[in-house]
């Protein structure tokens, strides 16, 4: 299991990923120090109401899931995921603090 640690609005975020593919794909951007899709994740902070909700279809292993839920405590999150391996990961993550 990888472990990385994303800075986003100066608040620290410890993401793992476990799948191969996920490893590959999210430590590219990871190690170097850069987040995946940054400038979708600022679009969804601007035009996301504080206590608003964020409903994020497709989740796959719940990157936005994670930094949404931990980032704005007000906001609701609902994710789907119909892929069963990525929805096993996802149920690990929402216990997380």
């Amino acid at each position: 299991m990888k472990s990385y640690l994303l800075v986003w609005k100066d608040q620290q975020v410890k993401f793992s990923i476990r799948d191969p593919f996920s490893v590959n794909f999210f430590a590219t951007y990871f190690r170097s120090g850069k987040l995946y899709e940054s400038q979708l994740l600022q679009y969804i902070d601007q035009a996301l109401p504080e206590d608003g909700i964020f409903v994020d279809v497709g989740a796959n292993i719940g990157y936005f899931t994670c930094l949404i839920a931990k980032l704005r405590s007000r906001t609701g999150v609902i994710a789907f995921e119909m892929g069963q391996q990525n929805f096993s990961i996802l149920e690990k993550k929402r216990s997380i603090k």
